[in-house]
């Protein structure tokens, strides 16, 4: 009996701590600010309830005013540190071109995120990192 009750507690322990996560499901706008340059980003995300990612991120006048489209690759929730990261693929090869990291909802409305986009090379080395804030504007159904 004891034992049925005690599986049955951490049963709804794990339920409620995976539950309460809100997922980032849907359409967001923002801008990644690099210094004195900002460039506005819209992105559609999709998330798995394992914390999966997968999604396309636009990023608008990053060369003569044209909008990048970088593909979500290898995107996660980190549960110990409650944040995500991806890499953004915008074309053919295996390196990615964006790295971001350290995503976290920023407000208890869970509506904002806040974090870091680090613009690589063509050898995958940071050339610089930018300030990313994200509002939500749409939810998946």
């Amino acid at each position: 009996m004891f034992r049925s009750i005690v599986c049955a507690s951490l049963l709804l322990l794990i339920v409620a701590v995976s539950g309460c996560r809100p997922l980032l499901d849907g359409g967001w706008e923002g801008s990644a600010n690099c210094g004195t340059d900002a460039f506005p980003i819209s992105a559609v995300i999709n998330e798995t309830g394992e914390g999966n990612l997968s999604g396309v991120v636009y990023i608008e006048g990053l060369v003569f005013g044209l909008i990048a489209r970088g593909d979500i690759d290898d995107g996660s929730f980190d549960p110990q540190e409650n944040s995500y990261s991806f890499d953004l693929q915008t074309d053919e090869d295996e390196l990615a071109e964006f790295v971001v990291s350290d995503l976290v909802f920023s407000d208890d409305q869970q509506t904002e995120l806040e974090g870091d986009v680090d613009v690589l090379d063509e050898n995958g080395q940071t050339t610089n990192t930018c300030d990313l804030g994200l509002e939500r504007v749409d939810v998946n159904d």
